[in-house]
């Protein structure tokens, strides 16, 4: 009878959703059991020391942790990027796409200001590396600051540093955090700092700490993560190295989405009717809106309205339409049962037959597909 333990940060979010996704696999099993330390943090070493189990799936956030799990003696699987080159097959949120996310939701809200609050890490510096190429690409200013700090709360050493950076940073500017406790901590800072949120910048972090978002001022948008997908597919492996089969050395479970709250509820267009404009679609787009129906708000033309549009916001009414009734049916497909007809309905296609034609013209795959990819564990 197989025996796994699981080390991971349970007043986390993700680590206890990575448990959840590793007990799920476990009911795939004839016999699996699973273990985990009987306090709520893993930062004693000592809970764990004396297991006796045939694997661990550990969430190596540092290099002397690392080599305290090995101390085991049993196959390892890390549920974490942060350490570089750990020597042990992982399977991790991917970093890279989080960045690409975080772009995205902040380009698609105008802001032509960004910004990184980040670590010494390895998980950070992919996430940055994306992050910062997107801007640039765009033509959109960039700035990063590193924290070794946990989370830079009033206190800290490098809280005031913090402060001085926030009001130094050109307005309105985006600011995407590693996680969310750094998140939280800059709302805190901006406060102090006189930095209007989120009004003078826009605060988004990663992983969608309830405990986090429900008590930030104003509330934190955050991208959700599949923490149970990485938990369901770390066990998996783990198992196999068990069985003496060969896993891939890294395995990228893509996020889910972004949880917009009030952090970043705002768009950066200085021209308020184009701003008027986006709202509109924002709020309608699912109801199979038209281009049409957005000009007829204004007093110009709509090929006057079609210039301005994609000069404020970098392209057309009817490219933006598209995206945001697409976002929503990614959304749907990620966190709903729904079916395709349904969708489609929802989110403001004609016909299933018709958004899935656009759907893969513009994602390379099917809604299904799409849905599976996303949906690894039952």
């Amino acid at each position: 009878m197989p025996e796994i333990g699981i080390i991971v940060d349970m007043i986390s979010n993700n680590g206890r959703q990575v448990i959840m996704g590793a007990l799920s696999y476990a009911l795939t099993q004839v016999d699996l059991i699973i273990r985990t330390p009987a306090t709520w943090s893993f930062a004693d070493f000592g809970q764990w020391k004396q297991w006796h189990v045939d694997g661990v799936i550990a969430e190596l956030y540092s290099a002397e942790m690392r080599e305290e799990v090995l101390k085991l003696g049993v196959p390892v699987v890390s549920s974490t990027g942060v350490i570089e080159n750990p020597g042990v097959p992982t399977v991790c949120i991917d970093y890279e796409a989080c960045g690409k996310m975080a772009f995205e939701h902040f380009h698609e809200r105008g802001f032509r200001h960004l910004a990184y609050v980040g670590a010494n890490s390895s998980n950070s510096a992919i996430t940055q590396a994306s992050f910062e190429a997107l801007a640039q690409k765009a033509g959109a200013s960039f700035v990063c600051i590193k924290t070794g700090a946990s989370a830079f709360g009033r206190g800290d050493p490098e809280h005031p540093m913090i402060i001085e950076w926030l009001k130094k940073l050109p307005r309105p500017v985006g600011i995407f955090a590693l996680y969310d406790g750094y998140a939280a901590a800059l709302l805190e800072c901006c406060i102090e700092a006189g930095v209007s949120v989120p009004e003078h910048a826009a605060v988004l972090g990663r992983g969608n700490e309830e405990l986090i978002y429900r008590r930030t001022r104003p509330p934190l948008s955050s991208i959700a993560v599949d923490g149970e997908a990485i938990g369901y597919k770390a066990a998996e492996n783990l198992i196999r190295i068990l069985k003496g089969e060969s896993v891939p050395a890294l395995v990228k479970v893509p996020p889910l989405s972004v949880m917009t709250r009030k952090s970043t509820d705002i768009l950066a267009i200085t021209d308020a009717e184009i701003a008027d404009a986006l709202r509109f679609i924002r709020l309608n787009a699912h109801t199979n809106i038209d281009v049409s129906a957005v000009v007829a708000r204004f007093p110009f033309s709509r090929r006057v309205f079609e210039r301005r549009f994609s000069a404020a916001v970098g392209r057309t009414p009817m490219a933006e339409i598209l995206r945001v009734q697409l976002a929503l049916v990614q959304r749907l497909l990620i966190e709903t049962n729904l079916s395709m007809p349904e969708i489609a309905e929802r989110s403001g296609f004609n016909d299933a037959s018709y958004m899935g034609v656009v759907f893969r013209k513009n994602f390379g795959m099917t809604p299904s597909r799409y849905r599976r990819q996303r949906n690894t564990h039952p």
